[in-house]
C-alpha cells in the first residue's frame, strides 16, 4: 500500500496508509475551501496559529492589500483563500518599486507577466526551503532514535553489571 499524500501544515506529508490511491480515510473527501476542487494539502500561512484551510494546488491564501495574509482588506469579491490567477496583491516581501498597487489593475501587460514569474521563483524557493526543511526533520527524527536505542543499550550494559 502506499503513503497519504495529503500535505498538513508546517508538519509535511500525512503518510497514513492511502485507501484510494493517493489518500489515506481521514483526507480522500477533503475538498478545496476555496474552488470546490479535490484538496491536496492544508493552508500553511500563519497569523498567530496556522490557518489549516484546506486547498487544491490551484489555490493559495488571499493576500491583503498590506501584503500579508491578515490585517488589512481583502480584495472585493474574495474571501479568505483564492486561485493563484485571482490574486490581487503582491507579498509585502517585494521591494515597494515592484509593488503595483492591484494586480488586476496593471496598466501593461509586461507587469502582470513579471508578476507572474516573481510568484513561480518564489514558489519554487519555498517549495525548496521546505524540503531542506523536511529533510533536516526527518534526520534529527532518525538521530533522536539511534541516540535512544544507544542509551537503552548503554543502560542495559550497566544493569548487567551490577
Amino acid at each position: 500500500m502506499s503513503d497519504c499524500k495529503y500535505g498538513l501544515a508546517w508538519i509535511g506529508r500525512c503518510r497514513k496508509e492511502a485507501v484510494d490511491g493517493d489518500y489515506c480515510e481521514d483526507h480522500k473527501d477533503i475538498m478545496c475551501c476555496s474552488c470546490g476542487a479535490k484538496a491536496t494539502h492544508q493552508c500553511a500561512e500563519t497569523m498567530g496559529l496556522v490557518c489549516g484551510a484546506p486547498l487544491c494546488d490551484d489555490c493559495e491564501h488571499t493576500i491583503c492589500s498590506n501584503g500579508c495574509n491578515s490585517g488589512a482588506d481583502l480584495p472585493a469579491g474574495l474571501g479568505g483563500h483564492c486561485k493563484k490567477s485571482e490574486q490581487h496583491y503582491l507579498p509585502w516581501i517585494y521591494e515597494p518599486m515592484d509593488k503595483p498597487e492591484s494586480c488586476l489593475e496593471c496598466d501593461s501587460l509586461k507587469t502582470a507577466v513579471q508578476f507572474s514569474v516573481k510568484m513561480e521563483k518564489r514558489n519554487k524557493i519555498l517549495k525548496e526551503a521546505l524540503q531542506k526543511l523536511i529533510n533536516t526533520d526527518i534526520e534529527m527524527y532518525q538521530h533522536d532514535i539511534i541516540k535512544k536505542a544507544l542509551e537503552e543499550e548503554e543502560n542495559a550494559k550497566v544493569s548487567n553489571v551490577y
